[in-house]
This record gives structure tokens, C-alpha cells and sequence, in this order.
């Protein structure tokens, strides 16, 4: 037993040159960089142990997420349809359908494209 009891005390004292080394080289002070190891800024070891709870809660927060996604989604889409009548000089009637303007303010179609010139070939001949 007291063999045992000496082992612990040399690791202590190992452990301990081992603190004052690393704030000597360092000069960061051994409980900030305990406290960084343990779960500072970067995650250290606390932050490994605590992943899963992270992944966990990530993954808890996919579906409301997703329905915000869908809700804008949708908001675009209204504001979509509300910009149609604005294009075709329309308006919107009631229940939001679209009123289309008379023929005679639509403008008329555009001509027909030139044909190709003779020397040139088509890709499906």
C-alpha cells in the first residue's frame, strides 16, 4: 500500500513540473489553458463529449427549420403572383384571380425569325 501511495505522489509531482514547464514555455497560466482544453472557445474536450447533444438538438430543430423554409417559400410565391398582373398590365380581381386587360392594349406578337442561310447545315441532318 505504501508503495502505491508514493507512485501517486511521484505522478503528482511529474504532473505538477509538468504545469509549471508548460506555463513557463507558454506563458499562458495552467487553469486558462485547463479551462481551454477542458471546453473553451474551440470545443476541447467537453465540447467531444457534448457532439452528440449538439447533433441531437441540430437535428430537433431540422423540421422547424424546413417549415420556415416552406413558409418563405410560400411568400415568394404570392409575391410572385401578385407581380403577373403588374407584368401583363392586369389587375387583381376578387378571390386574387387575374383580371386580363382588353386585346387592344396587348402588344402584337413578334415577327418571325429570318430563315438560315443556305450554307448552313442542321445538326439533326
Amino acid at each position: 500500500m505504501q508503495n502505491k501511495e508514493l507512485n501517486h505522489c511521484r505522478l503528482a509531482m511529474v504532473a505538477f513540473a509538468g504545469m509549471l514547464l508548460q506555463e513557463y514555455l507558454t506563458g499562458v497560466p495552467a487553469t486558462v489553458a485547463g479551462a481551454q482544453w477542458l471546453g473553451g472557445e474551440g470545443g476541447g474536450l467537453l465540447g467531444l463529449l457534448l457532439a452528440p447533444v449538439a447533433l441531437g438538438k441540430a437535428l430537433a430543430a431540422l423540421p422547424a427549420t424546413l417549415a420556415q423554409a416552406a413558409a418563405d417559400a410560400v411568400d415568394a410565391a404570392a409575391d410572385a403572383v401578385q407581380a403577373v398582373p403588374d407584368a401583363v398590365g392586369g389587375d387583381v380581381g376578387v378571390g386574387g384571380s387575374i383580371v386580363v386587360p382588353p386585346l387592344e392594349t396587348v402588344p402584337p406578337p413578334l415577327p418571325p425569325a429570318p430563315p438560315l442561310p443556305e450554307n448552313i447545315s442542321s445538326p439533326l441532318s
